[in-house]
């Protein structure tokens, strides 16, 4: 009975810790598709800053300066 229950909350934390990977995951793809985004509407080579609005991004230019604002 002891060795059940040790077995048994081995597998519940498991499947809380893979519940958990899952999620983070999740949560890099979707970061990784919107920095593609904000690239691809920005360009190669400029640098991006995100607003207050979801999904809006403001493009700049190297020294910083202001080129256009995107909706993602």
């Amino acid at each position: 009975a002891i060795v059940a229950t040790m077995f048994s909350i081995q597998v519940i934390d498991n499947g809380a810790e893979h519940e958990v990977a899952v999620a983070e995951l999740a949560k890099q793809n979707r970061q990784d598709r919107f920095e593609k985004a904000a690239q691809e509407v920005c360009g190669p080579n400029a640098a991006y800053r995100l607003t207050h609005k979801q999904g809006e991004v403001i493009c700049l230019t190297h020294r910083g300066q202001k080129t256009k604002t995107a909706q993602l």
